[in-house]
C-alpha cells in the first residue's frame, strides 16, 4: 500500500462518524446559524448608526458579506481535533495509536478532513445561502471565489495545527478544556472572525497582523471581497498565508516530537 493509501481509513472512518452521529451535524446547524444571525443583527445594528459612514471601506452589505464568509469559515475549522486526541491521551489509546505503522498527526489530519467538509457543505453552505437571501450582500467576483477556497484550504492547515498543539497539550494539563476556551477566544480575536482587523485599534490590529491566526480568516475573506491590491496583494496574503502553514507545521512536528519521548519516559 503507498504512503498515501495508508491513511485513506482513516478518511473513511472520519465519514461514518460523521453518518453515525448525524445529531452533531443538526446541533451543528443549529449553533452555526444562531451565531451568525447574531453577529449580523450586531454588524448591521453598528452600521446602522453611522449614518451611512463607511467604516475602513465597509458597508452595510460588506460588513453582512464578511461575517457570513467568516462564519463559514470557522464552521469548516471545528473539526474536534484536539478533544479527540486529548480522549486519546486520557483513555490511553494513545498507546495504540502508536504502534501502527502510521503517522498519528497525518492520520488525525486524514480524519479531520472528512469532518471539515462535512461542515462546509452540510452546514456552513446551507447557512451561507439562507442569509444571502435573507439580507443584502456584496456577490463576489468569480477570481474572488477562487481565491477563497484556495486559502481556506490553507487556512484549515493552521487551524488543525493549532488543534494538535491543543490536544498535545493535554500530556502537561490532562484536561485540556480550559485551554482550548482561552485559545479558542484568541484565535476568535486575533483572526478576524469577531471582529475585522480593519476596524481594531491600530496596536491591536498590528498584534493580529504579527500573529497567525489572521490567515484562518481575515486574509481569506479579503480574497474573497476582492479587499486586496491587484494580484500582487492577492499573492502577497497568499503567501503571508502559506509561510505561516509551514511554520505552524513545523511547530507541530517539535510539539509532538517532544510529547512523544515524555510519553515514552512515562512509560505509555
Amino acid at each position: 500500500m503507498t504512503t498515501l493509501g495508508r491513511y485513506l481509513p482513516f478518511a473513511g472512518a472520519g465519514l461514518q462518524t460523521l453518518i453515525r452521529y448525524r445529531m452533531l451535524l443538526f446541533t451543528n446547524l443549529a449553533t452555526t446559524a444562531t451565531t451568525m444571525a447574531v453577529m449580523i443583527f450586531l454588524w448591521r445594528a453598528v452600521f446602522s448608526q453611522s449614518s451611512g459612514f463607511e467604516t475602513a471601506g465597509f458597508n452595510e452589505r460588506g460588513i453582512t458579506t464578511y461575517v457570513i464568509a467568516a462564519q463559514l469559515l470557522t464552521t469548516m475549522q471545528a473539526t474536534r481535533v484536539s478533544a479527540e486526541i486529548s480522549n486519546d491521551i486520557a483513555r490511553g489509546s494513545i498507546a495504540v495509536a502508536l504502534v501502527r505503522p502510521v503517522s498519528y498527526p497525518i492520520s488525525r489530519f486524514a480524519l479531520a478532513l472528512p469532518v471539515a467538509f462535512a461542515n462546509t457543505v452540510l452546514v456552513g453552505v446551507p447557512v451561507v445561502l439562507f442569509f444571502s437571501l435573507m439580507f443584502p450582500v456584496e456577490p463576489p467576483a468569480l477570481k474572488g471565489v477562487f481565491l477563497f477556497i484556495t486559502a481556506a484550504l490553507s487556512s484549515l492547515v493552521i487551524a488543525f495545527c493549532i488543534e494538535m498543539l491543543i490536544g498535545t497539550a493535554a500530556l502537561l494539563t490532562v484536561n485540556t478544556w480550559g485551554v482550548g476556551i482561552v485559545v479558542g477566544g484568541v484565535v476568535s480575536l486575533f483572526s478576524g472572525a469577531l471582529v475585522p482587523v480593519d476596524l481594531m485599534p491600530d496596536w491591536l490590529a498590528a498584534v493580529a497582523s504579527a500573529l497567525p491566526f489572521q490567515s484562518m480568516v481575515y486574509g481569506p475573506v479579503n480574497l474573497l471581497m476582492g479587499r486586496h491590491e491587484g494580484g500582487w496583494g492577492a499573492l502577497a496574503i497568499l503567501g503571508q498565508q502559506w509561510m505561516w502553514a509551514v511554520i505552524m507545521v513545523v511547530l507541530c512536528t517539535v510539539a509532538w516530537r517532544w510529547a512523544l519521548a515524555k510519553i515514552e519516559v512515562q512509560g505509555g
